[in-house]
């Protein structure tokens, strides 16, 4: 299960510049969003972490 999570980790943290550079399309895009969206790509791994670290065991 850990490698699982860090695997989810590393992917988006790769993933992430390319999809802000895509979001972004070239100065289009206001700051604000642009940096929403880089919090909430962010944010994912740790609210994943957070709901499977709640999960009563069997």
């Amino acid at each position: 299960m850990a490698t699982l999570v860090w695997l989810l980790i590393e992917l988006l943290r790769g993933w992430t510049p390319l999809l802000i550079t895509v979001f972004g399309r070239a100065a289009e895009t206001p700051p604000e969003i642009l940096g929403a969206f880089a919090v909430g790509v962010t944010a994912t791994p740790l609210v994943v972490l957070l709901v499977l670290g709640r999960r009563p065991a069997p």
